[in-house]
């Protein structure tokens, strides 16, 4: 876990010092990582995962990229809401106004 920790926290670093190809880079590993680990402890480790798939989509510039990283937290935050709907509706709620937003500002 220090590893993909360390990943995480690296490309929040890299992103907020403008240094975005690197950040890209820290932060896809680190969501391989946690694909990997969360498929053995789903319970513990799924939400980390739709947040680190939030930064990625975020941080990538094409649009498609970003696009299909969101929508993959989006199932993600699905998942947890249907297992447990009040502590993660909410959350899925502002994730899909966010998107929805992307959508509308992308349409100006």
């Amino acid at each position: 876990m220090n590893l993909t920790s360390s990943l995480r926290k690296l490309g929040v670093d890299c992103s907020q010092l403008g240094r975005h190809e690197e950040a890209l880079n820290a932060r896809s590993e680190a969501v391989k990582l946690y694909q990997t680990l969360a498929a053995d402890r789903p319970a513990v480790l799924t939400q980390d995962l739709a947040s680190l798939l939030l930064g990625l989509g975020d941080e990538l510039n094409r649009h498609d990229d970003g696009l299909n990283a969101r929508s993959e937290a989006v199932k993600l935050y699905r998942t947890l809401a249907a297992d447990r709907p009040a502590v993660f509706t909410q959350d899925l709620a502002s994730l899909l106004l966010g998107l929805g937003a992307d959508f509308c500002l992308d349409d100006w």
